[in-house]
């Protein structure tokens, strides 16, 4: 399966404006063929480089506010340039477009008003000698700019949203509400030591589904999932592991906290099905990892069926009762 590949803004404005820089330098050339200031084109050449190198880095994670000071860097260097040259608006001009674009892209609706006011001073800067033609075109500029940051921060909010929407469709199942098995080895594989894990499955749920009908089953389970999440806390999990079982795990929980949360379980399950009940294993994760503690607590859930159903056991508390010479394989499932 194709990773998705997280895109740097950043790293994205490096190298733009980079080329940027080079393309502005042809520019010159053109438009001013005898030019001779060694200072401005050898700051442009070194600028030009930076930004080019810097742009194939690895970056760190980007925040909204780390993704500022790109637009805020050009606009001062912008500023610079005006100061200390005249007649280079032609060459200039198109680095405001791209800053504005480039907050549409990374930043929420209306920031790019913030960039009003050091927009303003460095396309007068870049446009001295300043004439009432200069003056008269600032407004059209202006506006043109946030108007296109604005339609891209909106358009990229939407296409953010319906991502997310779309994650989360794909990590979640759609009968219980809870979590799917999607990314299940890296869950239990990076539970921490201290973090609980359950296994809770209902007793004889074939019965039901054989008796009365799978749309009442679907029911039962999309019961089980709106009473699961209605007394889990915040931080943490559920998932439907398979069929009428669920894996719950419970970050930083002790065996006397996750016991607490099963009986609270079982008084809001009773509440609305009191004729189904459920078996349930626990385990706490030890320096044995997650997949360790997994099994334990399958293992005690398994007891938990032999032993009666509507229990909870602790994973070694009680020795599995096996059928001697025969194995229990991992999906085999006791109703």
């Amino acid at each position: 399966m194709r990773r998705l590949v997280q895109i740097s803004y950043v790293r994205l404005w490096l190298q733009f404006f980079g080329a940027g820089v080079v393309v502005c330098q042809v520019s010159l050339a053109l438009l001013r063929p005898g030019i001779h200031d060694r200072l401005i084109l050898a700051i442009a050449n070194i600028a030009a480089a930076i930004l080019i190198v810097a742009g194939t880095l690895r970056m760190p994670p980007e925040s909204r506010i780390a993704r500022l000071w790109p637009p805020a860097v050009t606009l001062t260097g912008l500023a610079v340039v005006g100061a200390m040259t005249t007649g280079l608006s032609p060459a200039l001009g198109g680095f405001f477009v791209l800053t504005f674009v480039y907050v549409g892209l990374t930043q929420s609706s209306w920031v790019s008003l913030w960039l009003v006011a050091p927009a303003t001073v460095s396309w007068l800067l870049i446009n001295r000698p300043v004439d009432h033609t200069i003056v008269a075109r600032l407004p059209v500029a202006l506006s043109l700019w946030v108007l296109l940051a604005e339609l891209l921060s909106r358009v990229t909010a939407q296409h953010q949203a319906h991502k997310d929407r779309l994650a989360h469709q794909a990590t979640r199942d759609a009968l219980t509400g809870l979590r799917n098995r999607h990314g299940l080895e890296e869950l239990i594989g990076g539970a921490s030591v201290g973090d609980a894990l359950i296994f809770l499955d209902l007793d004889n749920f074939k019965t039901v589904n054989d008796l009365l009908g799978h749309d009442i089953g679907d029911q039962v389970l999309a019961d089980l999932g709106r009473i699961v999440l209605a007394v889990l806390r915040p931080h943490d999990i559920a998932v439907r592991y398979g069929g009428d079982e669920l894996l719950l795990v419970l970050p930083e929980t002790p065996t006397e906290g996750a016991e607490t949360l099963v009986r609270r379980l079982r008084r809001g399950w009773s509440a609305s099905h009191p004729e189904l009940t459920f078996s349930v294993g626990i385990s706490v994760v030890d320096r044995g990892g997650g997949a360790g503690a997994a099994k334990e607590a399958d293992d005690a859930l398994y007891v938990a069926k032999q032993r009666g159903r509507n229990r909870t056991e602790l994973a070694g508390r009680h020795p599995a009762v096996v059928i001697p010479g025969q194995a229990r394989p991992v999906e085999d499932r006791v109703n």
